[in-house]
């Protein structure tokens, strides 16, 4: 399952908690749809250069739609979330 075509340019960590635990809960998970792809509009870009990258030249999360847990990223925080429904996580990205 990806996440596009639902949260598109307004994904939250709550929005899309809420879509795994529909397909956890609505038996589809149980029919194929083993996998949660958080899509695009997860990351930091505060103009038009690109995401802001990390001193890895990893992509930002952005903290405000996606919060943290102690030294946990908001993306791992969401991935943990996803493992525990049983299912898988997948990141977009784009190379760079």
């Amino acid at each position: 399952w990806s996440g596009w075509g639902f949260l598109q340019r307004d994904p939250t960590a709550a929005k899309f908690k809420a879509q795994v635990d529909a397909l956890a809960s609505s038996g589809l998970k149980d029919l194929g749809y083993t996998y949660a792809n958080m899509d695009d509009f997860w990351y930091k870009c505060p103009g038009s250069q690109g995401p802001d990258v990390d001193s890895n030249g990893r992509w930002v999360t952005d903290e405000s739609l996606f919060p943290g847990s102690g030294s946990r990223d908001g993306m791992q925080v969401l991935a943990d979330y996803v493992h525990g429904k049983g299912m898988k996580f997948g990141l977009y990205v784009t190379p760079g």
